[in-house]
């Protein structure tokens, strides 16, 4: 299967390709734009599948999956690919993304691709990138005649290699494509010729159906799919997998024959989507703000910042009762925020806004059991008002859940409450589920704090709770009402089942602020 195994393959270390000399090939220049053509012989045609029509009907386009992968019980990384219709080729986008844990530190690959192809699988061009750290390195490949030409760009320095092209080769849709054209039949074998990008070479697959089981995926039931053994010649052994399909060709599972217990599963867009945004957000997290000017202890309840930014971000950060927002130039802002003391009542929430803020959700899960208990052991019986029910609750699960380092990946309310413990995005979730099963609306405000040690400003996320008349905000770190430091940049009531997108919202709106400086403090 190419968007599994070829998407493997590209997080591999590049192997060093032998160059043959050969004549040069139709429309080269000169004798020497053509000497490192790799010409290989083609593969024996016996029962091959070769493009021919489009493989897949346009009315299924655009086209998508995304696949989970493991080592053996450890999920290390996600693939997403898609293929869409453009004026006469395919467009085929693929990233493959990877995270090597080693101890408390971790490695991340990235590697995106694009590809033009013909509708019936041959390739046109390709770009490849791989991220590896700061390391970027570039992979590109144009086809002309029966001549593939790989460009590669690595530390400043560029390559050159010419790779010949027997026709009948399927591109970097590859197996999947090959399937999906002409579906296997249980007890038939077949074999095809397609590139592999991160290998950059043409090689050999060649497949065995066996007969069609009921097969367990980690999504989903049961369903009756088609295992298919492939053999991938990259080397005189060859690299052994097996695939299940389904009728229609699409792999839903890949696990590997030999070497590192390795598999693959295809699974829903939304719970993919979950698992990219923690990887994504895994890579951001050391990044801050650079921040200037002396941060004053205790907190204040009023803070004047300047924030230099790269792209007029006026229109993109909240005005609220909390924060008001000055426009200096079409790069310089002046942010004002005061602590929950100094909040005045503004505009009356409405009964839309307060219903969202009660609603249990996939993260706050405010209806869980282990939720309920909590609530029911903070609610103070004797709270006068609903703030002071509100500040009762937040300092008993500061006491209560122990303060973790940030982490990317985030808990339900529900695993909090059960672990005990959270960084200050699970603090302020339980603390907004144990308030919406009180009956008083809550939500997630994410923004930036400053940081005192590092002279940055970092992501922090804190609660804000209706009282009757306005929204307290809460540090449902510290259990007590916000102070002025932390700035406003994204509010949510985490209503759907991802709760990343309110933390990567704040992420990508970081690297447009060249630096903040307090101007003043009260």
């Amino acid at each position: 299967m190419v968007v599994l195994l070829c998407a493997w393959l590209s997080g591999c270390d590049r192997p060093n390709l032998v160059e043959v000399p050969v004549p040069p090939p139709p429309g080269a220049e000169n004798q020497d734009d053509a000497k490192d053509v790799d010409q290989r012989p083609p593969a024996e045609s016996l029962n091959t599948v070769a493009p021919g029509d489009s493989w897949i009907d346009p009315a299924r386009l655009p086209w998508e999956a995304w696949y989970l992968q493991y080592v053996g019980n450890r999920r290390v990384g996600y693939i997403h690919f898609r293929v869409t219709k453009g004026a006469s080729l395919l467009h085929i986008n693929r990233v493959a993304h990877y995270r090597v844990r080693d101890g408390d530190s971790s490695l991340q690959y990235r590697i995106e691709l694009e590809a033009l192809e013909y509708p019936n699988g041959k390739l046109a061009s390709f770009t490849e990138t791989t991220t590896i750290g700061d390391q970027v390195n570039a992979v590109k490949g144009e086809l002309t005649g029966d001549v593939l030409k790989i460009t590669r760009t690595s530390d400043g320095e560029t390559s050159t290699e010419r790779v010949s092209w027997p026709e009948g080769t399927w591109g970097v849709v590859g197996l999947q494509a090959m399937l999906m054209a002409e579906p296997i039949k249980p007890g038939e074998e077949k074999q095809a010729r397609m590139f592999v990008t991160g290998a950059d070479r043409i090689v050999e697959a060649r497949l065995a159906a066996r007969q069609p089981e009921l097969t367990t995926l980690p999504y989903g039931p049961p369903r009756e799919l088609t295992p298919v053994d492939i053999t991938l010649l990259l080397d005189e052994t060859g690299t052994r997998t097996r695939s299940w399909i389904d009728a229609n060709g699409e792999i839903y599972k890949t696990i590997t024959l030999d070497g590192t217990m390795a598999s693959m599963f295809r699974v829903p867009a939304d719970i993919a989507q979950r698992v990219a945004d923690e990887f994504r957000l895994d890579l951001m997290l050391q990044r801050g703000v650079s921040l200037s000017g002396e941060i004053p202890q205790p907190p204040p309840e009023r803070m004047i910042y300047g924030v230099d930014s790269r792209v007029d971000l006026f229109t993109k950060i909240p005005a609220s009762p909390r924060q008001q927002v000055r426009s200096r130039s079409a790069l310089e802002l002046e942010i004002e925020t005061v602590g929950a003391a100094l909040v005045q009542p503004s505009v009356p929430a409405s009964d839309e806004e307060l219903e969202s803020a009660l609603a249990a959700s996939a993260t706050i899960t405010s209806e869980d059991p282990a939720v309920e208990m909590l609530a029911a052991k903070w609610q103070d019986g004797s709270a006068s008002t609903v703030s002071d029910q509100i500040l009762h609750v937040a300092s008993e699960l500061a006491q209560a859940i122990e303060e973790t380092q940030f982490d990317a990946a985030v808990a339900t309310a529900a695993e909090v409450a059960t672990a005990g413990r959270g960084d200050c995005v699970e603090h302020a979730v339980l603390l907004c589920a144990i308030l919406r099963h009180l009956d008083i609306p809550a939500r997630v405000v994410s923004g930036l704090a400053p940081d005192a040690d590092r002279l940055t400003a970092r992501f922090f996320m804190w609660c804000e709770a209706w009282d009757g008349e306005k929204w307290l905000p809460i540090d449902a770190l510290s259990g007590q009402a916000l102070s002025a430091l932390p700035i406003e940049l994204v509010r949510s009531e985490l209503p759907g089942a991802n709760p990343y997108g309110p933390i990567l919202d704040v992420y990508e709106m970081m690297p447009q602020m060249r630096q903040m400086r307090i101007k003043s403090a009260q």
